[in-house]
């Protein structure tokens, strides 16, 4: 059964930033030690709901939607309003920076949500709730390239084997953006937009608040396009005789079962589907347990993509051989052990941040 009540973990992680802001660290703490190891406690989610017309228009899963983008505004505020006004230390200012970006990128992850919708709100929200990290023509890309070429080398999102992401990430920045602007009229409205913001931050909190604003920007973009890089990582689509590709099928993403970072992404992590059926509201997405599964959620898998030689010493092997159980039982081990060394290093880092 699905627990509706977790597609709320980002509204709460925002009102507990918002509200606890002076010790960015245990929160941080909490995400990716705490989050990561109920992943692993917790017994896979492999259900399937029911494709009904009931559940698939259920308004209860919009309101934490629409709250994500709501609280993310109030976040931006509330953190540029923090660290301009008041004497905050380097080791804080770093923590809720970094929570910060964090949380700004499922911003990312709803607009993606919403703006693959039918209804004018929907996607007028997906779209232009992205102008807070200069983003808004991701909408372009994503929709009109990436979905048709997934997998492929026309796609700039879709990561090749053996690329890290360190190289992955300014190389899709710029060809997306690039490629966008093929709708010239589109990017120019979204031009005159990033402008626009760029001059309401500073205008409000000057040039401190200018240059942690766009921190924020890079990080939450950082964090979307290490989402693109993992979602399709070696993973290829086969070109026919007559110079087409094959069919996007549930082979061509990564998927995880695992049960709290599902919910914390809104079931991105059942990517195959999606890529099926770009149109399909999140609580009604499939998973097949046949499909390419990673060893860890999406939350760990981009934590271990900043070292690419483990990243790739995990992964790799499992680009052709994701179906051998010894394979994933083994890459699973290297997940453990990547968890306790980060695991302890985070615990530290909080430690410390309760005598800072």
């Amino acid at each position: 059964m699905q627990s509706k009540l977790l597609y709320y973990i980002v509204p709460i992680l925002q009102i507990i930033t918002i509200t606890f802001i002076d010790n960015p660290w245990i929160i941080l703490w909490s995400i990716y030690v705490i989050i990561p190891l109920l992943d692993e406690i917790l017994a896979y989610d492999f259900y399937n709901p029911k494709q009904t017309k009931e559940l698939e228009d259920d308004m209860f899963y919009k309101i934490p939607l629409y709250l994500v983008i709501v609280l993310d505004w109030c976040l931006m505020f509330t953190v540029l309003n923090h660290l301009t006004q008041n004497d905050v230390s380097l080791f804080d200012t770093i923590g809720l920076i970094s929570i910060w970006g964090g949380l700004s990128s499922n911003n990312f992850t709803v607009g993606h949500e919403l703006l693959h919708k039918d209804t004018l709100l929907d996607k007028f929200l997906g779209t232009y709730t992205l102008v807070k990290s200069l983003y808004c023509h991701y909408n372009i890309e994503h929709v009109f390239t990436h979905h048709r070429y997934v997998g492929t080398p026309l796609d700039a999102v879709s990561a090749e084997k053996g690329q890290s992401l360190h190289s992955f990430i300014p190389k899709a920045i710029v060809v997306q953006w690039k490629e966008a602007w093929k709708q010239k009229d589109k990017m120019q409205r979204y031009t005159i937009l990033n402008i626009l913001m760029c001059l309401f931050i500073y205008k409000i909190y000057s040039i401190k608040g200018f240059i942690l604003f766009l921190i924020q920007v890079y990080q939450s973009i950082a964090y979307l396009e290490a989402s693109n890089y993992i979602e399709h990582y070696g993973l290829r689509r086969k070109l026919l005789e007559n110079n087409q590709y094959e069919q996007i099928s549930d082979h061509h993403s990564w998927n995880a079962p695992h049960r709290i970072t599902n919910h914390l992404l809104f079931k991105l992590q059942r990517h195959s589907d999606h890529h099926k059926y770009p149109s399909k509201p999140y609580q009604i997405l499939e998973i097949d347990p046949n499909s390419p599964i990673l060893p860890c959620g999406y939350l760990v898998s981009i934590m271990i993509a900043q070292f690419p030689i483990v990243w790739m010493n995990l992964m790799d092997p499992l680009i052709t051989g994701y179906k051998s159980k010894q394979l994933y039982e083994e890459s699973r081990k290297k997940v453990r052990k990547f968890l306790v060394q980060f695991a302890i290093f985070a615990s530290c880092l909080m430690i410390y941040s309760l005598y800072d």
